[in-house]
């Protein structure tokens, strides 16, 4: 018979408490009989409950000091299929002594269990046996599969690497003939614009004669546009009077820009002194 941890003496109206490990192992029982905790006398756990001072209802247990709670549960705010599975913290057991009496009926005259026959011991091991070679080749498939899985994923992380420096050779190349284009482009606008200089001054040679030596292309093309007096738009200062303009000569009407709707407006002379000296 089992005794009690706390008085030493045989338990009495035996209780359970619930900080003992699970045991679902027996799948013949509910799951609140896998539970299997400390066993005391009944009065036993009751006194040490109250011994605590002051009152709470986390109690640990004598033996592995695990808390557990002692306040009842509402079975009212429980659903009615629930209720079943529902257990207090503090059980009562009933020890059925039928197997100790069985158990000693098995054992020989010395009081000693008789050992196992050899048959039964030989079943035992092949039983055991077939076991684990079926746990062996379970395991080996499923290693199987795992190493199948991680050759596959080594393979596509191959592939993407072998993709991706594919696409940066390929972005090479783009940006080189990229580059090509670009210089070619800027390299056509050049000679394109040489051609249209070259055409704008055949349509417009330069002017020659005794007073104007030959001047160069670039230097009528692109000098700025004669000065204009602008006084006769002004009109006369009080102090002073107007002086008649004279009509420009050939060689200023040919210096007069293109497009101009009046030619024989007079201008003044362009100041070509310089360029004279230049020349000469």
């Amino acid at each position: 018979m089992l005794s009690c941890r706390i008085c030493l003496e045989e338990i009495k109206k035996p209780a359970s408490l619930p900080c003992g490990i699970p045991d679902f192992s027996n799948t013949h029982h509910q799951v609140s009989d896998c539970f299997q905790g400390h066993i005391f006398c009944s009065e036993c756990i009751v006194q040490t409950v109250k011994a605590v001072k002051p009152y709470t209802h986390m109690q640990p247990c004598p033996i592995c000091r695990s808390l557990y709670n002692v306040a009842p549960i509402n079975l009212n705010v429980v659903p009615p299929n629930l209720r079943q599975f529902i257990t207090p913290s503090v059980r009562r057991l009933y020890i059925d002594e039928t197997p100790v009496e069985e158990a000693s009926e098995t054992n020989g005259a010395n009081g000693r269990p008789e050992p196992p026959s050899p048959t039964s011991e030989l079943s035992r091991l092949r039983a055991e046996n077939i076991a684990l070679r079926n746990n062996c080749a379970m395991w080996r498939k499923r290693a199987e599969a795992h190493g199948a899985a991680n050759l596959n994923l080594l393979n596509f992380v191959r592939a993407i690497r072998d993709q991706a420096a594919t696409l940066a050779r390929e972005r090479q190349q783009l940006e080189q003939h990229c580059r090509v284009l670009k210089r070619k482009l800027e390299d056509d606008q050049i000679s394109r614009s040489e051609r249209a200089l070259e055409e704008l001054v055949k349509i417009n040679p330069a002017p020659q004669g005794p007073e104007m030596p030959d001047l160069l292309a670039d230097s009528l093309l692109f000098a700025p546009p004669p000065f204009q007096e602008f006084s006769q738009f002004i009109g006369p200062s009080p102090d002073k009077t107007p002086t008649p303009r004279k009509p420009a000569s050939p060689q200023e009407i040919s210096c007069l820009p293109l497009g101009d709707p009046d030619p024989t407006r007079p201008i003044k002379r362009m100041k070509i002194d310089h360029l004279l000296t230049a020349t000469s």
